[in-house]
């Protein structure tokens, strides 16, 4: 790989201002104070400046050797320097930026770009796009081919490669029923399905059970970035059975109506719904999972309740009453697993450096100071969820669960501290994981010191502390 490409990375990744020059080659030049001034008070050098990087980053895609399979071409540092670059410059409008767009995409699915632009193609490259193909394909270790006779994609449509042409008529949709998720890329290559439209819960993919040591395995996953976003982290459930099925679902919130259901009530409980698999599977963020071993009864009962949950459909959604972690939390209790992810709501609110100088501070403190600090800042956060709509709940909610009370039922629940804690994908994802996987290490550790057997020490790959047992 072209060192300028790891370069332009390292600079992207620690958002430091740089520029391309030739230099026998590109080069990458780290700007001056005062040619980082220059750039922003000079909109068309500046716009210019990321034009000539994307060109550059074009052009080392479009040399590059396809890679033998989706998921080496997804390892490539080319392909994350141009996703990151493409990410910070989203909004900006340059054919050159496209060009790029379009070789990266031709890069992931081991395609050469021209053939994106014949017109037998028409359509693929808008597909490919959203959903993500890549990583459809990266799941379920398929591959696209190529007529080199006519240029035509070649793709998996019911087990086997189909021209594009023909299997577009594949994902055809005749109508789209509410709530809508489509899979149109499974198992067997192109379909048409709906992520909510289910009754019975069935694998997703298969796995090498050998990995998880053929034990039945239930899984936290969650989705989300080093620091909590406000949307777009994720929790969902993993369940695999001795024998290599993979099961996938999650609890998902009602799609917004529009920019103004932003501001009416958000904290209002919602009806939520159950997705198999969760698109989260497919989605291109990092993920992060906490593998649990269970019992062939205990992933019996969970997948009986999953199915008695989708039957009834009374899942409700709200941030700190029942959101995705929670929902994961609720079906892992029949192993009677509880893991620690809940989290008072102000530290997604004030930046680290804050949260650190506080934890810093309390070791001052006398502790039953610090109950009172943490029971007013509690209730006042208990008042804000109050004006956020967390006494409400939707009439749609009210019709299939007539039993569901508001996160804020009454006046006592307002003075309830507990009620402003969070249990939030990130908390799952990043604290609880390390928490699970240190105590593995230093177990592992222990019973290496004891020359314990390989079996007992590869089962505490799978176990949890037992102060996460209930």
């Amino acid at each position: 790989m072209a060192s300028y490409v790891h370069d332009m990375h390292v600079a992207l990744q620690n958002n430091v201002s740089f520029s391309v020059v030739e230099n026998n080659g590109p080069t990458v030049e780290q700007q001056s104070f005062f040619s980082w001034l220059y750039h922003r008070i000079n909109p068309a050098f500046y716009h210019e400046s990321v034009a000539i990087i994307a060109e550059v980053l074009a052009k080392s895609l479009q040399e590059a050797p396809r890679a033998f399979s989706v998921k080496a071409a997804l390892a490539d540092e080319k392909v994350a320097c141009a996703r990151l670059f493409l990410k910070q410059e989203k909004h900006r409008n340059d054919p050159r930026i496209d060009e790029l767009q379009k070789e990266l995409l031709a890069f992931k699915l081991g395609l050469d770009a021209r053939c994106l632009d014949l017109p037998v193609n028409n359509g693929f490259s808008r597909f490919a796009v959203n959903p993500p193909l890549e990583r459809y394909l990266f799941e379920y270790d398929h591959s696209l081919k190529v007529n080199y006779m006519t240029g035509e994609i070649q793709i998996l449509a019911n087990g086997c490669y189909t021209p594009w042409s023909q299997a577009i008529n594949s994902i055809a949709q005749a109508s789209v029923a509410k709530p809508y998720q489509g899979w149109l890329y499974g198992p067997e290559g192109l379909q048409n399905e709906n992520m909510y439209a289910w009754k019975e819960l069935k694998p997703y993919r298969k796995g090498n059970p050998a990995a998880w040591n053929h034990q039945y395995i239930f899984e936290f996953c969650a989705c989300c970035s080093d620091n909590p976003n406000k949307t777009g982290d994720h929790s969902w459930i993993r369940l695999k059975t001795a024998e290599g099925d993979i099961y996938s679902v999650g609890l998902y919130r009602p799609g917004k109506q529009g920019l103004k259901d932003n501001y009416n009530f958000p904290l209002r409980i919602k009806k939520g719904y159950l997705m198999q698999p969760d698109v989260s599977e497919f989605w291109p963020m990092d993920h992060f999972k906490i593998p649990i071993a269970i019992t062939k009864d205990e992933f019996l009962q969970m997948k009986r309740q999953i199915e008695e949950d989708k039957r009834r459909d009374a899942e409700t959604f709200q941030l700190f009453h029942g959101n995705c972690t929670l929902y994961a939390a609720k079906i892992a209790k029949i192993a009677h697993i509880r893991l620690p992810t809940a989290k008072a709501v102000w530290r997604f609110i004030f930046p680290k450096a804050v949260q650190q100088g506080i934890d810093a501070l309390s070791w001052y403190v006398p502790e039953s100071i610090q109950k009172v600090v943490n029971a007013v800042v509690g209730i006042f956060f208990n008042f804000l969820q109050l004006l956020l709509g967390a006494s409400l709940v939707d009439h749609e909610v009210c019709l299939t669960n007539t039993t569901v009370q508001p996160h804020i039922a009454n006046i006592w629940d307002l003075f309830n501290p507990a009620k402003s804690n969070l249990n939030h994908p990130n908390t799952l994802g990043k604290d609880t994981r390390d928490y699970i996987f240190n105590w593995r290490n230093q177990e592992t550790k222990r019973l290496e010191g004891l020359k314990a057997t390989a079996d007992e020490i590869q089962r505490v790959r799978f176990d949890i502390p037992p102060e996460c047992r209930c």
